[in-house]
């Protein structure tokens, strides 16, 4: 998701220079539905992995850990 792409989903609608997020709709396949997010923070990837989690309504109840050690 780094915002520089040219997004045409199904019925027309276009995404252009914005990051976006490609998402699933029934009937179609292989995710060509996208639609703008405005939560994308490069500068931030733990901030962007929280409101990513967020809007995807994920439930880790034991959180989730940075570290690998």
């Amino acid at each position: 998701m780094d915002g520089h792409h040219h997004h045409i989903n199904p019925d027309g609608t276009e995404i252009r220079d914005t990051p976006h997020i490609h998402l699933y709709r029934e009937g179609f396949d292989q995710l060509p539905w996208a639609e703008p997010i405005d939560w994308y923070a490069p500068g931030d990837p733990l901030g962007t992995l929280e409101r990513f989690l967020d809007y995807v309504h994920a439930r880790l109840p034991g959180g989730y850990q940075l570290d690998m050690f």
